[in-house]
């Protein structure tokens, strides 16, 4: 549980850091991709047990991370939403849907994701940036 709850407060922290700098929609949104990469380069374990290890905590502790990761995903969405509103962001996706495959994308990188392997992680939050923010199509 410490694990759990250290790590995503220092996420949320972070998160909050970023939202509240005067940044466009878009700037935030790359911010907080290269957050959630950063950590896991850095946080490597800790996003593991983070990331694999929630359905072992009891139930009023995995009630309590479940707030916290969905206040993480709410900001995120926020983001996008203020994006949409602003004329930054395409309307005609849904707003949570562009939410849940930005933290999809980025939280299973854990999984793959060596930091001294072939990839570096400003070469991922290359590539993830302009997925999301460009497409991938020509």
């Amino acid at each position: 549980m410490e694990i759990h709850s250290t790590y995503i407060a220092d996420l949320i922290e972070r998160q909050q850091q970023i939202i509240q700098q005067p940044l466009t929609n878009q700037e935030k949104l790359k911010a907080i991709i290269a957050l959630l990469i950063y950590d896991i380069k850095d946080k490597g374990t800790n996003g593991r047990v983070f990331f694999r290890e929630m359905r072992h905590l009891i139930i009023e502790n995995m009630d309590s991370m479940k707030q916290k990761r969905k206040q993480f995903r709410w900001n995120i969405e926020t983001i996008v939403r203020n994006g949409v509103k602003s004329g930054e962001f395409r309307n005609d996706l849904r707003v949570d849907m562009v939410t849940f495959g930005i933290l999809g994308l980025t939280n299973y990188s854990y999984n793959w994701f060596d930091p001294d392997g072939e990839v570096t992680a400003d070469e991922l939050i290359r590539v993830y940036r302009k997925i999301f923010l460009q497409g991938i199509l020509k």
